[in-house]
């Protein structure tokens, strides 16, 4: 762990060990904020975005066992704003390619197997870099909610249903949750 923070491969972190019920290992490495040189402390808090989607998973999950969606409906029956999506012409160019309108409307299915068509600003490519900055990036986002608004008005990689691709598609599942259920997730949890 300190070696990736020192090679920068990640800015910090925290580790935990307890062994038959003892704590046997608890360490945090590295900065909670490099530019300001804050250091990582071992109670830091942190996001657990590759949890999201099995938060988010379960809960609607648990709506629709409750009657409340379907998972082939579109999105755009709960998020108005996610109707009429665009694609992409070519991701490897950016959105400076062009657009065309998609062959179908994303499905609750497709978030949830990420296949909506969507990215998560990761892979070394321009239109990765365009959504990341869009969305991490953009001091103006500062909830859920805010951000699936903003990931709505940009177009996706892929057609829906085409092709599997790790993305933003949890957070969109969890402001379903958050919509259809009239709460937010922090009231949920």
């Amino acid at each position: 762990m300190q070696e990736w923070a020192d090679k920068r491969w990640m800015q910090g972190g925290t580790a935990l060990i307890i062994r038959n019920g003892k704590v046997v290992y608890y360490k945090a490495v590295g900065y909670n904020d490099i530019e300001a040189k804050v250091l990582m402390k071992r109670d830091d808090i942190f996001r657990i975005a590759p949890q999201t989607k099995a938060i988010t998973s379960v809960a609607i999950m648990q709506l629709m066992e409750e009657g409340k969606l379907l998972l082939d409906d579109p999105v755009s029956k709960y998020l108005p704003e996610y109707s009429n999506q665009q694609v992409v012409n070519d991701p490897t160019i950016g959105s400076s390619s062009g657009t065309h309108p998609a062959i179908s409307s994303i499905t609750v299915r497709q978030l949830l197997s990420h296949t909506a068509g969507m990215t998560h600003g990761i892979a070394p490519i321009a239109y990765d870099k365009e959504i990341w900055n869009a969305t991490l990036l953009n001091p103006n986002i500062k909830t859920l909610g805010d951000r699936v608004t903003e990931l709505s008005k940009h177009p996706l990689m892929w057609d829906p249903g085409i092709k599997w691709n790790y993305s933003f598609s949890p957070d969109v599942v969890g402001r379903l949750v958050e919509v259809i259920s009239g709460k937010t997730l922090a009231e949920l949890s």
